[in-house]
């Protein structure tokens, strides 16, 4: 198979509830968000779990940031409507289980956050990369789709060429590939792909 770039956004990133993970202090966010913990404040502890599982993801842990998403989940308080969150924290799960090569685990939570904000394209990008990882072009076609309906971005067009050339299909790829540098023209990874198309 030859060499492709993928544009993926559900990189471990969001909601930072310190100044430590920005800092690339990622050791040190782990130990504050276990005080944070440990203070079980009700109505926020959710947020110490996220961070907690975030540092931890950077830090390639997996399998603890996976827990500490799951706490996060368990936690989040009945009384406020955080679904939005909720899908971030099931995006961000995702993307570890994604780097962990976990892929129907990250195809199952990816599923979740769709459910709960059916309006974010980054969700369906997501979803596409995974789709596609496993052979699966129509179901990941439809995925990316749905990211361009919402909020047509050069990444998704250029992904969508991506899934094309799988299909044997090198006009539309490179019709896609076009698009997104019409989008962006520094763009580079449209400029790889069509360059290797």
């Amino acid at each position: 198979s030859s060499r492709r770039r993928h544009t993926r956004y559900g990189t471990v990133t969001g909601v930072q509830t310190c100044a430590l993970p920005i800092l690339g202090r990622y050791e040190e966010a782990v130990t504050a968000f276990e005080r944070a913990i440990a203070q079980n404040q009700p109505e926020n502890v959710f947020l110490a779990w996220y961070g907690k599982g975030q540092a931890l993801a950077y830090l390639g842990e997996y399998a603890p940031a996976i827990e500490a998403l799951k706490q996060a989940l368990a936690t989040l308080p009945a009384n406020r409507d955080l679904k939005k969150f909720q899908a971030n924290i099931l995006t961000l799960q995702n993307v570890i289980y994604y780097g962990a090569g976990d892929l129907e685990s990250a195809l199952k939570v990816i599923d979740k956050a769709i459910a709960l904000s059916p309006e974010n394209p980054i969700s369906y990008n997501e979803k596409q990369a995974i789709l596609s990882k496993l052979n699966r072009y129509d179901e990941a076609l439809q995925a990316i789709n749905q990211a361009i309906a919402l909020a047509p971005r050069a990444a998704w067009y250029s992904n969508r060429g991506l899934l094309y050339k799988e299909q044997q299909k090198p006009d539309l790829a490179l019709a896609d590939y076009n698009k997104a540098l019409e989008i962006n023209p520094r763009f580079a990874d449209a400029y790889f792909n069509r360059g290797v198309l």
